[in-house]
């Protein structure tokens, strides 16, 4: 029966999207490991897989519309990667990012101005690695796991297993 289910390739797409969200909301709700503005983005592009593979797999869609559902998917996870590597570059600080979710309080000119900024300031912010796995920030993980499973994608595409 597994064999049957993870012959299909949309299966394993769908369950390749579930997985990350899957980590990140149990991480969240059941080890109190919150999430930047950064970290929550990096979520919707694998809720959008996911809701477009659930479209695909009641075949809600035309079959001429699947090149360019495959194209989406693989486009979702560019854009993840992207985030994910553009957040390992705020949290590292090679990268400067304007945003309440960065900590700028050195910007501050004067008391006034720091009151505000501490006012308007997120609670996580993004240039904090908020976890670590095996001494790897998750925003890292994410750009590894996003680049395999869009090689994944390409491979199924190649060999016409997405139709």
């Amino acid at each position: 029966m597994l064999d049957k289910i993870f012959s299909n390739k949309k299966i394993i797409i769908l369950f390749l999207s579930l997985i990350p969200l899957a980590i990140v909301y149990i991480s969240e709700y059941f080890f109190e490991i919150l999430p930047c503005k950064l970290c929550i983005y990096q979520r919707i592009p694998y809720i959008i897989i996911g809701i477009i593979t659930i479209a695909n797999i009641l075949k809600l869609f035309k079959n001429a519309l699947n090149k360019i559902i495959n194209l989406t998917i693989e486009i979702l996870l560019i854009i993840n990667f992207s985030i994910a590597i553009f957040h390992y570059g705020i949290e590292k600080r090679f990268l400067r990012f304007q945003s309440n979710c960065i900590n700028n309080l050195k910007d501050a000119q004067n008391f006034e101005d720091y009151k505000k900024m501490l006012a308007n300031q997120d609670y996580i912010l993004c240039d904090q690695v908020s976890y670590e796995f095996f001494g790897v920030p998750i925003s890292i993980w994410n750009a590894i796991y996003a680049f395999i499973f869009f090689l994944l994608v390409i491979k199924f595409n190649k060999n016409g297993d997405l139709k």
